[in-house]
């Protein structure tokens, strides 16, 4: 398709010297088979994040929860800026003047509760604690976001901290053993869909992730006017090819960890697939609102189920 494709490895929590790794804990080979995927890769181009965030014990310990395998939202803001750079790359841009990857840009938010991640479930709150003072990060400067979770029925706008920040997701009362901190940007779904109409580069970017890339789309919806994210262990509308077809991407971007390489799901891209003209209809061939404004037109979609709300504009008239 020619479409211009940039494969991002995410860190995984174990250092490159691997010295973190207990004794007598099983054999772990993630970063060994993460080196020999990448060295197959003939035409495609990477980004191997590891150098940048989990280099030595140091940098595992600033960027990863000490209880949960992802990384924290500090590492994954120090990873945005190499993110983006190379994905201009791909169209021969670059992100000189562009001050929204800046750490500056943002501020530190604190979650305010603790946070205990699925290892520090497994092994309880004494063998390691928890996982406290956990930040986040909204932008200083002026956003308006339009996201899309369609198998939700979720569809808002406004700035970052309102379209971009689900603090629903944070259980009450607290709960340790069921709430996740690492949820604040959005949780694992089949298909979500940001608009950014005011963004200062205006491409279409398909991510295909697994969930290290939670924050980071949701960093990238500050940067291109339209990004959509695809995680194929849920999406079963079409093959990922077909949507491919459909949605034209300026650029494709697949962003997996080094245990992700062992998910069959994950590489499922149905590289034969083609097109037929029912799915034509689907909601990908519809442009989606970038405001409050562009609420103008109705979609039509096998997606839509009973008692799902559908927001819709009639000579003006919001619906």
């Amino acid at each position: 398709s020619n479409i211009p494709t940039l494969l991002v490895m995410f860190p995984y929590s174990i250092d490159s010297q691997k010295a973190m790794i207990p004794i007598g804990a099983p054999t772990d080979y993630s970063i060994e088979n993460a080196n020999l995927f990448l060295s197959k890769l003939k035409k495609t181009p990477y980004l191997n994040l590891r150098p940048y965030i989990a280099s030595n014990e140091v940098d595992v310990t600033m960027n990863f929860f000490k209880t949960d395998h992802h990384w924290n939202f500090q590492g994954a803001m120090k990873a945005f800026p190499y993110i983006v750079d190379r994905m201009l790359s791909l169209k021969n841009s670059t992100s000189h003047g562009i001050t929204h990857t800046n750490i500056n840009a943002w501020q530190e938010c604190n979650l305010g509760r603790k946070f205990l991640g699925t290892a520090g479930r497994r092994t309880g709150v004494l063998y390691n604690g928890f996982d406290e003072n956990v930040v986040y990060y909204v932008p200083r400067f002026d956003t308006e976001i339009f996201i899309e979770i369609p198998h939700k029925g979720i569809w808002r706008v406004g700035p970052f901290i309102k379209s971009n920040i689900f603090v629903e997701n944070l259980k009450k009362p607290k709960s340790y053993f069921f709430d996740s901190g690492y949820s604040i940007y959005g949780k694992d779904h089949p298909l979500v869909r940001y608009k950014n109409a005011n963004a200062p580069i205006n491409q279409k970017i398909l991510i295909v992730k697994d969930s290290y890339a939670i924050p980071i789309y949701s960093f990238c919806s500050t940067i291109f006017t339209e990004v959509n994210v695809i995680d194929l262990r849920w999406f079963n509308d079409m093959s990922l090819t077909k949507f491919i077809q459909l949605q034209r991407p300026d650029v494709l971007c697949v962003m997996y960890n080094p245990r992700a390489l062992s998910i069959v799901e994950m590489f499922d891209f149905g590289v034969f697939d083609t097109i037929n003209k029912k799915e034509l209809k689907y909601i990908e061939s519809i442009n989606m609102p970038a405001t409050k404004s562009q609420y103008n037109h109705v979609v039509v979609c096998d997606s839509i189920r009973p008692k799902m709300k559908v927001y819709c504009s009639i000579g003006g008239l919001n619906c």
